[in-house]
């Protein structure tokens, strides 16, 4: 699989979204709080955050073997 693919089969566990964003919110409460309330920068913050944390975890569920990696990334 892709790494695009693989990623997107993990979105699809609600379990491991549930605990993405849990960690995320954990890990970055006030940019949380800033964008509950409308803030543009904290938003853009915790995009980046999500997008970071979401290519690490896919590379750990590679690097687990309950992927494989076919195609580049």
């Amino acid at each position: 699989m892709k790494f695009e693919e693989i990623t997107a089969e993990l979105m699809k566990d609600s379990r491991f979204v549930d605990d993405l964003l849990g960690e995320l919110t954990v890990d970055h409460p006030s940019l949380v709080i800033d964008m509950i309330h409308g803030n543009d920068l904290a938003r853009e913050a915790i995009l980046s955050q999500y997008e970071q944390m979401l290519e690490s975890w896919t590379w750990r569920a590679i690097e687990r073997g309950e992927f494989e990696l076919t195609g580049g990334n």
